[in-house]
């Protein structure tokens, strides 16, 4: 079976949306807003739609684990780590 190339690490920034299960008044619930979050992971997989990422990575079987996939349009940068 032929390996596949290493995963890079990166750090992706992006905005996800905010949620509050409790009552509020109304004009406080307007006012809340999406948040912006950095996940730092070994690369999977990029497309024009996602970006998929890794926390853990075990490279002599091929696994990944706790993985994150991001739609891009939530994403405002990734950047390649060293």
């Amino acid at each position: 079976m032929k390996r596949r190339s290493a995963l890079r690490p990166v750090e992706v920034t992006w905005h996800d949306c905010t949620t509050h299960e409790e009552w509020r008044d109304r004009g406080d619930a307007e006012t809340l807003r999406p948040v912006r979050c950095t996940t730092v992971g070994y690369l999977v997989k990029r497309s024009n739609r996602w970006v998929t990422l890794a926390g853990h990575n075990m490279p002599e079987d091929e696994q990944v684990g706790s993985v994150h996939t991001i739609p891009m349009k939530w994403v405002t940068t990734i950047r390649r780590l060293r």
